[in-house]
């Protein structure tokens, strides 16, 4: 229910479903820049599906390389980019314990088609190039996208 009918990476790695080799993380404490190669989280392509920055013992920001795929709502703007998002593990089932961080200044939103019925507006929350996002003292950049998105992940 919502603008994507897919799993987040996130839900996909605590299933089992994204086995270890396709995750990167790293710890923000450690970090001052870092490019990441993201390969789609719905792909066949090889290469990592999510990248993980714990920010505390209970919070981490989470990205992952979206495509449009069969189980996608349709928009006038093709849903392909970076999902950035944070994970809060004080909130559980029935809470926002993931939240999307998108882009500053995105507020227009589209009306969206989902199983050929007309559904709500929404906002594009997805990174594409060029665009960057800020949170918890990292700077996120989708600096090129293709089959792949690069990214680089920055602290000040």
């Amino acid at each position: 229910d919502g603008p994507s009918l897919e799993l987040s990476g996130w839900l996909r790695f605590l299933t089992g479903w994204l086995p270890d080799e396709k995750v990167y993380c790293k710890d923000s404490q450690n970090l001052k820049s870092i490019e990441i190669t993201l390969a789609p989280l719905s792909g066949t392509e090889p290469g990592i599906k999510l990248a993980i920055f714990p920010l505390s013992t209970t919070k981490a920001l989470l990205v992952e390389s979206r495509r449009v795929t069969k189980f996608s709502c349709t928009t006038p703007t093709p849903r392909n980019g970076v999902l950035v998002y944070v994970l809060d593990l004080t909130l559980g089932h029935g809470q926002d314990f993931l939240v999307p961080v998108s882009p500053p200044n995105r507020n227009t939103t589209e009306r969206s088609s989902c199983n050929g019925f007309l559904s709500y507006s929404s906002l594009d929350i997805l990174l594409h190039e060029g665009d960057k996002v800020s949170y918890g003292g990292l700077t996120i950049e989708l600096y090129k996208s293709s089959n792949l998105d690069k990214i680089i992940v920055t602290k000040p």
